[in-house]
């Protein structure tokens, strides 16, 4: 029931080999500030269409045993 409030900060321009084809993107590190069970432990890194729409098509997250990804397959207009 609340609004988690980040600052983000745009690593570089990429484009991403995926199941919809090839996608320009902006690769996104947000910084989150949070106490308590939702507290980060590890790096997360967002991609997100290098238009006007801003579309999360990966997401990418340091996690204690590895890394879990998150990528698109469908996009609908």
């Amino acid at each position: 029931g609340k609004n988690i409030v980040f600052t983000a900060e745009v690593i570089r321009r990429e484009v991403l080999d995926t199941a919809i084809g090839k996608i320009n993107t902006l690769l996104i590190k947000p910084v989150v500030q949070i106490e308590g069970v939702f507290k980060p432990i590890g790096e997360v890194f967002v991609w997100v269409t290098d238009d006007e729409r801003k579309f999360m098509v990966r997401i990418e997250a340091k996690i204690k045993i590895g890394k879990i990804v998150g990528q698109v397959d469908e996009l609908v207009r």
